[in-house]
């Protein structure tokens, strides 16, 4: 998982790899529906996010906002131990 539940605004299972051959790394993403659509929703307001200073106030509210909406997805059976 890329965070604990309740530590960042988004949730899903990152894997980053090197291309054979290459120095080239790049990241897979996995999604349950859910994490997808909860995604998706908070990209809005990510967006948001990026243009506001530290010290302005609605950025702790979306953060707040984006990690609720995080907290809704369940954590599949097992995830832990996927690996590579």
């Amino acid at each position: 998982m890329a965070a604990p539940p309740g530590t960042a605004p988004y949730r899903d299972v990152k894997i980053t790899a090197v291309a054979p051959n290459s120095t080239t790394s790049f990241e897979l993403q996995f999604h349950t529906a859910e994490s997808l659509r909860v995604k998706n929703l908070n990209h809005s307001l990510y967006a948001e996010s990026r243009k506001l200073d530290m010290d302005n106030p609605r950025l702790s509210e979306l953060n707040t906002l984006m990690r609720a909406n995080t907290n809704q997805i369940p954590i599949p059976p097992r995830v832990e131990s996927i690996s590579i």
